[in-house]
C-alpha cells in the first residue's frame, strides 16, 4: 500500500509551483523560440571543426646539398621551436631537399592559432644567432630568401571548387576568364582564401637567342640588369613656380611587350643593341608546367538533386577530357559553408551573362556546403523520426494524453540544448546532430519516468488529480535526479579524450550532457504542467479510514493487472525463494560474458578506430619515378581517367598533374598542397550522391583499386587511393617509422619493412619517403679559367639558370590586370635540349671577346640528393601503407607484420626493435616505431577507456553518498557488465566494426543502466521501508517498474535506430540497441536476485549483531549481578498487636 506525505522540500515546492503557474507556458514558447533561432544562425558543416594548429617555415636555399639544407638551416630551426615551453609544440617535422628546407611546428589540439604564432615567431627570431653565418638568412652557397612562415588550420580547406572547361578555349584562355570570376567572388563576405589552379599565366616571353647575344656581346645577366633597371619610377618630389605647386615623377614603368622589346641592352660597333634584336619577346601564355583536365563519367548526365551540381558537356567529347581551370574558395573562420556555396552559385549565376562566353562551361566538382546542408537536414529530419517515434511509443503503451506530454517536453529539451551549443561555439554537423539523436533515447528517460508515475497514481484515484501530479513527481524525483547525474558522470569524461579524436568526438558527451540537465530541469518545471493540461481529471474516492485490501490495490494499480506482472512475480518468487536457481542464474551471465569476450580475441567482432565513410568523392595520387616528364606522368594520369570514366557510380574526375588538386582536411594535415613537379600528379573523382548509389565510397574505391594499380604498374607508377577520413586525418592508415642508424643502414631497413608491407595480405598502397634515383649534371665551374677571362662565377651560374630554368626578371605594369604580368628571360626550347646546349652558351668578356661555356665549366655526371625527414629532431624514413579487405584495420596488418620485421637485422647483425607507442630516446640503434591510424586507435581507446574507469569511480562515489553505503553501489552498477552480452554478439550478427563510437555508446549505456537499477533500488527501499519484507519489496520493484524501464529502453532503442544507416556511427547505434536489449532484459532478472540476496545478508549481519549486542548486555548484566551484594532482608517483627 502506498503511504501518501506532502514533501516539503525546495524541489518537491518547485514541483508544486510550476505544476499550476503561467510561467511554465512561457518557458515553453522561449525554449521553442531559442531552439529555432539557433538551428538558423548556427553554421552547419559536415564533420565538427578540429583546430590543429601549424605553422609551415620553407626556407628556399639556392645551391645548397639536402645535407647542408639539414645541418645548416633546418637543424637550428628545428631547435629553436622544440624550446618553446610557453606553449609548448606536439610535434615539429621538418624535409631537407636540394635548395629548400620546411620545418612545420604542429601544436596541440586547440591551442590557440594566434598566440601559437605570436611564440613561434618570437623564438624564431630571437635565435636567427644560432644558424652558421649569424643568422637563418644566411646558407652554405651564400645569402638566401628570407624564411617563409605560413600558419595552416582547417579554414584553409576550400570548401567549394568551381571549375571552368571549353571545348573551344585553351587552359591560358581558361586562366584569363577564371581571374575576374575569382576577383568577383572575393567580394562575397564569408570567402576567404581564393585560388585558381591550372591554366598558363599572362607572361612576357623573353626568348634569347645565344647566337645574337654572342655576336653583339650582350649576355643574360646584362640583360636581366638593364629590365630591372627600366622599369623604374619613382616621385621626385614638388615644386612651385607662381603659386602652383607641381608634382614630379622620374622615370616610366613598362607597360607592354613592345616596350620590352625597345629597351636598349647595349652598344655594338658604336649602334645600340635593341632587345628586340637579341631575342624574341611575346606576351602571352607562359610555357607548360601544369596540366588540368575534366572528364565525364555515367552518371554525369543526371539531375542536380542526384549530383548536387549540374554539369553541361558536349556530346560531341564524350569520350575525351577537356582543358580545365579550378576556382578554390576557403571560407571565413566562423561562418557558413552552407551559405558559402550558395553566395558562390548565385554569384556566378548573376556574372555569368557579363564574364563566361556561352562555349565555356562551368559545374561544381567540390561543393561541401551542399554535402554539410543535406547532412544538417537529414539529421534534422532524423531526429524528428526519433522525436516522432518515442511519442508513438508512449501513446502505444500508456495514452495519447502520456503521449503529448512528452510531445511537448522532447522539443523543449532539444531546442534549449541546440541554443546551448550554439552558445558554446559548436556548429551544426554530424556530432553535435548525432549527440541529440543518440539523447532522444535518454533525455526522454525522466519525462517518461513521470508520465508513468503520474499514470499509475491516476489510475488508483486516492488524491486529487494536481495533487496526484505532485506527488507522482516527487515520488520519483529522487532517484530521478540521481539516475540523471549518473549518466553525465558516465558520458562527460568523454570529453576528455586527447588527441586528434578529442574535438571530433567532444560534442557528443558536451551536447548529450546538456541534454540530459535539461530533460531533468523539464522533468520537474513542464511535464507536471503538460499533465495537469493534457492528462483527463477524475473525482477522487471519497476519504475513508478503511484500509485496502491487496487485491482492491492490485485492481486500482494497472501494472498490477497485467499478465507479465502475474508472470514476473511468480517466476522471480521462485527464484528468489531457491537458491540452486540463483546459482544457475549468475553462471549463465558469466557464460554469456566469456563468450562475448571471445568474439574480439577470435576475430569475429573485428576493432578499428572508425569505419570507413560514405562520400561522394576520393582521390588518386600518383607518384611517376623522379625524372619523368610532365607529359609522360599526364599520359599516365590521362589513362588512369579513361578507366575511371567507365566506373558506373562516377559523374566527373579532374586530373592535375604537375600541380596538387584543392586539398581536404586530410590533404592539409598531410601537406599535399606542396605536391608540384613534372613526376607528380592527382585525380579528383567525384561520385553520385549517395541516396542513389547502392555500394558505399570504400566500397567503389576497393573496387577500382587493383584496377588502377594494374594500369599504373606499367608505367612503374606508384598511385594511392585516397578516401575522406571518417575521423581526424593521418599521415596514412599504417605508417612504420624507421629512426637511427646511419644513413645507409636506415635506408636499407626501411626497404625491407617497404618489401614486408608488399607482401602482407590486405596491406595496399605501399609507398616509402624516399625518392628514386635522378640522373643529375653538375657543372662545375672553373675558378682561374672564369678569372683569366674576366667573368665571375655568378654571372656564369646566372646565366645557366636564365638559360635552362628560366628566371622573372621584372613584371610589366599595366592597368586593370588582376595578376602580375612577369617578364621572364629564358632560351627557347630547341637551344635548351641538352646539356651540350648550354656548354655551347658564349659569353663576352671585357676584352672584347666571346669566350664558351665549355672552356669555363666542366660536367659532372651525379645522382640527385634525397629528400631527408626529421621528426621530433630525429631522422626519420617513413613507410606508408593502407588496409583493405575482411580485416581491414591496422591493427591485425600491424599483427601479421610483426614477426618478420623483427626478424630484419642491421648490417652489423643487431636484430631490429619495434615501439608501439614512443619515439626513440635516441638514434643509437634501428627502431620501427609504429603511427598512423594506429597510434590514434590507441590514444582514442586509451583515453576513453580510462574516462570509462573515472566515470565508474566517480558513480560509485554518488551512489555511496546517495545511498550510504558501499557496498549497495556494487549491486546498483553491476548491469554494467550486462551490456557486453548483447553488444559484442550485435556487432557480430550485423557484421559491424567496434569502433569508437561503438565504445562511445557502450559508456553510455554504463549511465542508462545504472539508471534503470536505481530505480529499482530506491523503489524496493522505500517499500521495504514502508514494511513489505525484502522478498516482496524485490520482486515488487522489478515488477512495477519494468514499465518505465522497458519504455526507456524502447526510447533508447528508437532515438539509436536512426543512427544505423550512417556509416561512422553505425557503431554507436548497435551498442545501443543491442547492449540496451541485452542489459535491460538481465538487469531485470538480476538486479532483483543482487539486491534481495544483499539485502537477507546484511539482514543477517544485523541480527547477528543485534544477538551478539544482546548477548553482550545479558553478559553485562550478570556479571553486575555478580558482583553487586545481594539485597539483606530486614528481620520478621512478627504479627503487631492492636
Amino acid at each position: 500500500m502506498v503511504h501518501y506525505k506532502t514533501d516539503d522540500t525546495f524541489l518537491g515546492r518547485v514541483v508544486g509551483y510550476f505544476t499550476t503557474s503561467k510561467l511554465t507556458p512561457l518557458f515553453i514558447g522561449a525554449s521553442i523560440v531559442l531552439g529555432l533561432f539557433a538551428v538558423m544562425v548556427t553554421p552547419k558543416e559536415e564533420d565538427p571543426q578540429i583546430v590543429v594548429p601549424m605553422v609551415d617555415i620553407m626556407v628556399p636555399v639556392p645551391g645548397a646539398s639536402a645535407e647542408e639544407v639539414e645541418s645548416q638551416v633546418v637543424k637550428p630551426l628545428e631547435r629553436a621551436i622544440w624550446e618553446i615551453d610557453d606553449f609548448p609544440v606536439e610535434y615539429v617535422y621538418s624535409m631537407s631537399r636540394p635548395n629548400f628546407g620546411i620545418v612545420t611546428a604542429r601544436f596541440y589540439v586547440n591551442s590557440d592559432l594566434q598566440r601559437s604564432l605570436v611564440q613561434l615567431y618570437d623564438k624564431l627570431f630571437n635565435s636567427v644567432d644560432r644558424a652558421p653565418g649569424g643568422g637563418i638568412s644566411l646558407s652554405p652557397g651564400g645569402p638566401t630568401l628570407q624564411p617563409l612562415v605560413k600558419l595552416r588550420d582547417i579554414n584553409d580547406v576550400a570548401q567549394v571548387a568551381v571549375t571552368l572547361y571549353s571545348e573551344h578555349y585553351g587552359d591560358y584562355d581558361l586562366r584569363r576568364l577564371a581571374q575576374p570570376i575569382a576577383d568577383q567572388l572575393e567580394q562575397l563576405p564569408d570567402a576567404a582564401e581564393i585560388n585558381i589552379i591550372g591554366g598558363r599565366p599572362r607572361t612576357i616571353r623573353v626568348l634569347l637567342d645565344p647566337q645574337k647575344m654572342a655576336a653583339r656581346m650582350t649576355s643574360p645577366p646584362q640583360i636581366a640588369q638593364v629590365i630591372q633597371s627600366a622599369n623604374w619610377a619613382m616621385p621626385a618630389g614638388e615644386y612651385r613656380v607662381n603659386d602652383t605647386e607641381y608634382v614630379v615623377k622620374a622615370g616610366a614603368f613598362l607597360h607592354s611587350a613592345q616596350e620590352v622589346g625597345n629597351l636598349v641592352v647595349g652598344t655594338f660597333q658604336g649602334k645600340p643593341v635593341y632587345l628586340r634584336d637579341v631575342a624574341t619577346i611575346e606576351d602571352g601564355p607562359g610555357e607548360v608546367n601544369e596540366y588540368v583536365l575534366i572528364g565525364v563519367g555515367p552518371q554525369h548526365d543526371r539531375s542536380e538533386e542526384e549530383l548536387g551540381k549540374e554539369i553541361p558537356w558536349p556530346g560531341e567529347v564524350r569520350d575525351h577530357m577537356l582543358p580545365a581551370v579550378t576556382i578554390a574558395v576557403a571560407k571565413k573562420k566562423g561562418t557558413n559553408s552552407v551559405d558559402l556555396a550558395e553566395a558562390v552559385k548565385e554569384k556566378l549565376e548573376e556574372i555569368a551573362p557579363q564574364l563566361i562566353p556561352d562555349d565555356v562551361h562551368w559545374t561544381f566538382t567540390r561543393n561541401y556546403g551542399f554535402t554539410a546542408g543535406h547532412k544538417a537536414e537529414e539529421l534534422i529530419f532524423h531526429l524528428l523520426i526519433a522525436t516522432v517515434s518515442v511519442i508513438l511509443l508512449v501513446g502505444v503503451f500508456l495514452s495519447w494524453r502520456d503521449a503529448l506530454v512528452v510531445l511537448v517536453a522532447v522539443p523543449v529539451v532539444l531546442a534549449i540544448t541546440l541554443f546551448w551549443s550554439y552558445c558554446i561555439g559548436y556548429t551544426l554537423n554530424r556530432v553535435t546532430l548525432f549527440a541529440l539523436i543518440m539523447s532522444i533515447g535518454i533525455l526522454v528517460d525522466d519525462p517518461i519516468v513521470d508520465v508513468e508515475n503520474i499514470h499509475r497514481h491516476f489510475s488508483m484515484r486516492r488524491l486529487p488529480p494536481v495533487q496526484a501530479i505532485i506527488f507522482a513527481v516527487n515520488e520519483v524525483r529522487p532517484p530521478v535526479i540521481l539516475a540523471t547525474f549518473t549518466v553525465i558522470v558516465t558520458l562527460m569524461p568523454m570529453a576528455v579524450v586527447g588527441g586528434l579524436m578529442g574535438p571530433y568526438m567532444r560534442p557528443m558527451p558536451v551536447n548529450a550532457s546538456a541534454a540530459m540537465l535539461m530533460s531533468l530541469v523539464v522533468a520537474l518545471m513542464v511535464t507536471p504542467w503538460c499533465a495537469n493540461k493534457f492528462l483527463k481529471h477524475y473525482e477522487p474516492e471519497p476519504v475513508t479510514t478503511r484500509r485496502r485490501t491487496e487485491e482492491e490495490e492490485q485492481h486500482l494499480d494497472y501494472t498490477k493487472r497485467t499478465p507479465y506482472y502475474r508472470f514476473y512475480t511468480r517466476v522471480m518468487g521462485k527464484i528468489l525463494d531457491h537458491r540452486g536457481l540463483q546459482w544457475i542464474a549468475y553462471l549463465s551471465v558469466m557464460v554469456m560474458m566469456g563468450a562475448a569476450m571471445a568474439l574480439v580475441g577470435t576475430k569475429t567482432v573485428l576493432v578499428k578506430l572508425l569505419p570507413y565513410d560514405n562520400k561522394s568523392e576520393f582521390n588518386v595520387v600518383i607518384d611517376m619515378p623522379e625524372g619523368t616528364t610532365l607529359e609522360d606522368t599526364t599520359r599516365v594520369a590521362m589513362e588512369l581517367g579513361d578507366y575511371l570514366r567507365t566506373v558506373n557510380e562516377v559523374s566527373d574526375y579532374e586530373i592535375y598533374a604537375g600541380t596538387a588538386s584543392p586539398f581536404n582536411f586530410n590533404g592539409l594535415v598531410r601537406h599535399y598542397f606542396l605536391r608540384s613537379g613534372s613526376n607528380v600528379a592527382d585525380i579528383q573523382v567525384n561520385l553520385i550522391d549517395k541516396r542513389f548509389r547502392e555500394e558505399q565510397n570504400h566500397d567503389i574505391a576497393t573496387r577500382v583499386r587493383p584496377v588502377l594499380h594494374s594500369i599504373a604498374d606499367k608505367y612503374g607508377a606508384r598511385i594511392k587511393v585516397i578516401e575522406p577520413p571518417p575521423g581526424p586525418p593521418n599521415l596514412s592508415t599504417l605508417v612504420a617509422q624507421i629512426y637511427g642508424g646511419d644513413r645507409k643502414t636506415q635506408v636499407e631497413v626501411a626497404r625491407q619493412v617497404h618489401d614486408i608491407f608488399d607482401k602482407t595480405q590486405d596491406v595496399v598502397d605501399v609507398d616509402w619517403y624516399y625518392e628514386d634515383d635522378q640522373p643529375k649534371d653538375r657543372i662545375v665551374v672553373d675558378d682561374e679559367k672564369v678569372a683569366a677571362a674576366g667573368l665571375s662565377k655568378e654571372m656564369v651560374v646566372k646565366t645557366l639558370r636564365m638559360a635552362l630554368a628560366g628566371m622573372d626578371v621584372s613584371h610589366l605594369r599595366i592597368g586593370g590586370e588582376l595578376a602580375p604580368v612577369p617578364i621572364r628571360l629564358r632560351f627557347p626550347v630547341t637551344q635548351r635540349r641538352t646539356v651540350d646546349d648550354l656548354r655551347e652558351i658564349r659569353l663576352p668578356t671585357p676584352s672584347g671577346r666571346v669566350v664558351p661555356l665549355s672552356q669555363l665549366v666542366k660536367v659532372e655526371r651525379t645522382v640527385q640528393e634525397k629528400s631527408i625527414f626529421h621528426e621530433n629532431l630525429q631522422r626519420v624514413i617513413y613507410v606508408t601503407g593502407d588496409v583493405a579487405g575482411r580485416n581491414a584495420s591496422p591493427v591485425y596488418a600491424l599483427i601479421n607484420m610483426w614477426e618478420p620485421i623483427s626478424e630484419i637485422t642491421t648490417p652489423n647483425g643487431q636484430k631490429i626493435k619495434q615501439h608501439l607507442f614512443l619515439q626513440p630516446k635516441t638514434e643509437k640503434d634501428v627502431v620501427v616505431k609504429w603511427d598512423g591510424e594506429w597510434h590514434t586507435t590507441v590514444e582514442t581507446f586509451r583515453d576513453m577507456g580510462g574516462a570509462f574507469g573515472i566515470a565508474l569511480l566517480v558513480m560509485w562515489v554518488l551512489l555511496v553518498g546517495w545511498f550510504r553505503s558501499f557496498s549497495l553501489p556494487g549491486v546498483i552498477m553491476s548491469p554494467i557488465a550486462f551490456t557486453l552480452v548483447g553488444i559484442m554478439p550485435g556487432h557480430w550478427i550485423t557484421s559491424t566494426w567496434f569502433t569508437a563510437t561503438s565504445m562511445m555508446g557502450m559508456i553510455a549505456l554504463a549511465g542508462i543502466i545504472v539508471r534503470n537499477s536505481i530505480l529499482v533500488v530506491q523503489f524496493a527501499l522505500e517499500r521495504i521501508e514502508e514494511g513489505m519484507s525484502i522478498r516482496d519489496a524485490c520482486i515488487e520493484a522489478g515488477a512495477l517498474r519494468t514499465m518505465p524501464i522497458f519504455l526507456t529502453a524502447s526510447a533508447v532503442f528508437v532515438g539509436a535506430f536512426v543512427i544505423l544507416l550512417d556509416p561512422i556511427f553505425n557503431g554507436l547505434a548497435t551498442s545501443l540497441i543491442w547492449g540496451t536489449g541485452a542489459s535491460t532484459l538481465l538487469s531485470l532478472v538480476m538486479v532483483p536476485i543482487y539486491l534481495y540476496n544483499h539485502l537477507k545478508h546484511q539482514e543477517k549481519r544485523e541480527k547477528k549483531r543485534a544477538f551478539k549486542e544482546a548477548k553482550r548486555r545479558a553478559r553485562l548484566k550478570r556479571e553486575q549481578q555478580a558482583s553487586s551484594p545481594p539485597p539483606s532482608t530486614p528481620p520478621s517483627e512478627g504479627p503487631v498487636s492492636a
